[in-house]
């Protein structure tokens, strides 16, 4: 079963899916047994890089937003993806979850990947109840504009929509060969696939 929220824990605009698979299965002999998780495990990343292309399709197929890989402070392209045209601004205002997982790690001096997950418990509030969806898309719309962000999703942009374009699939996959043969002498199927999903974003 698959679940769409809309906010954060902090109540910002968030989009997302929540997955939940049973730990269950109907066996060959018609027993009901746990299932064996690890594979789901190992896949997630995969899945996670499918997922976000597919949903870059089919924003860009029926609205034509564009879509670019951020990069580090090393030039490199990171594996996810972001809307051509946002101003980092609005996205800072809605980023109350990060800036306290930015504040509790700047109190520390730590900033691994493993003390960003640790922050990011430390600061989580308990869930509370989520008003309608009217109620919060008039909050946001409301507080964009007392910040003195357009409402208009055109003009947030900056212009109007362009139709855009995912790379192409071969010259993705070569490119996710070759970056994958530099890293590691050998890797997995899903790992390949996995980049290849993550070089189509473009």
């Amino acid at each position: 079963a698959a679940y769409f929220h809309t906010t954060s824990r902090a109540l910002d605009p968030q989009p997302h899916f929540h997955v939940v698979i049973p730990n269950v299965c109907l066996g060959e002999d018609g027993k009901t047994r746990s299932i064996v998780s690890k594979r789901f495990y190992e896949a997630k990343l995969e899945h996670g890089a499918y997922f976000r292309l597919a949903l870059g399709q089919e924003l860009g197929r029926r609205s034509g937003m564009e879509f670019e890989r951020p990069t580090d402070s090393h030039a490199k392209a990171k594996t996810w993806m972001e809307a051509k045209g946002v101003d980092p601004r609005i996205c800072s205002l809605f980023s109350t979850r990060r800036k306290e997982v930015e504040t509790q790690l700047g109190s520390t001096g730590r900033t691994s990947a493993r003390a960003s997950s640790w922050a990011t418990l430390q600061t989580r509030r308990a869930k509370q109840e989520i008003p309608p969806r009217s109620e919060l898309f008039a909050g946001w719309k409301r507080q964009a504009e007392e910040n003195g962000f357009p409402t208009d999703v055109s003009a947030a942009f900056g212009r109007e929509f362009p139709r855009g374009q995912f790379s192409d699939y071969r010259n993705a996959l070569r490119t996710a060969r070759d970056n994958l043969a530099q890293e590691f002498s050998h890797f997995k199927a899903s790992e390949l696939r996995r980049a290849v999903f993550v070089e189509c974003q473009g």
